[in-house]
């Protein structure tokens, strides 16, 4: 498992996938507090900087944990990957521990430097009161629901394979899929609790943006993602067992 670890971080690292990830995950880490500071009068909400990195940004880090996987299955280098280590399940369970440690320390530290950048553009009047060290809870829990988020994209990409279909389903799940279901009729307002970002924001923060009732709490939420996430990555192991041309 070491080697199979070490083998791909050397192919993370000397990809450029993740590099456009990194670029990706700051501009939108800093794309809605940056707004909302600029746009209005009052004061800079000391917890400004965790909507930046749970909204866009963590889409940027899912899109870097997918595309481990599919960029292999595009390029065929998925066969040699087989070969080096006949245990499948080694590479994919490398590729989500990478994927993981990207997402939360990417997380943990565009959460603390939006803090503090946003709090130097605003004027003095209307600055946030924030510390990095009396926020490390809620610093440590959003790393935590982006690494998880990371690890369920792992898994969702080696289930389809597709690097166009796993970035459709990443981007698109949050806004318009998730949207769309809390809004049927009928049913709508009973699916919400069990949404996937609704749950995120829960573990991240203690709260949803549109006041969502869960059925749990923080600690129930994150078990809810930790579900889902062994969930995607026990279909896409079960997707790697089968023939790469299927």
């Amino acid at each position: 498992m070491i080697n199979a670890l070490n083998a791909e971080r050397i192919k993370f690292l000397t990809t450029r996938g993740w590099i456009f990830g990194t670029f990706a995950f700051v501009a939108l880490a800093f794309l809605l507090p940056v707004a909302n500071a600029m746009t209005g009068n009052d004061p800079v909400r000391a917890d400004g900087s965790y909507g930046g990195v749970l909204g866009f940004a963590m889409i940027a880090a899912m899109v870097v944990g997918a595309t481990l996987v599919t960029q292999e299955y595009r390029y065929r280098m998925v066969l040699v990957s087989h070969q080096a280590a006949p245990k499948r399940w080694q590479p994919l369970a490398s590729k989500a521990v990478l994927a993981a440690i990207y997402g939360a320390v990417m997380s943990a530290l565009m959460t603390v430097v939006v803090a503090l950048v946003v709090n130097l553009m605003v004027a003095s009047n209307r600055r946030a009161d924030f510390d990095p060290a009396a926020q490390a809870g809620t610093i440590a829990t959003t790393a935590l629901t982006v690494a998880l988020m990371c690890v369920f994209a792992v898994g969702l990409g080696a289930l389809v394979r597709s690097t166009s279909a796993a970035v459709a389903l990443v981007v698109l799940w949050q806004t318009p899929i998730e949207l769309v279901l809390g809004m049927l009729p009928g049913i709508g307002k009973q699916l919400q609790p069990y949404l996937l970002f609704n749950n995120t924001m829960v573990v991240a923060v203690g709260q949803t943006p549109g006041g969502v009732q869960l059925h749990w709490g923080q600690a129930g939420a994150l078990l809810y993602l930790a579900a889902l996430a062994a969930v995607a990555m026990v279909l896409g192991l079960w997707r790697t067992h089968r023939p790469v041309a299927d």
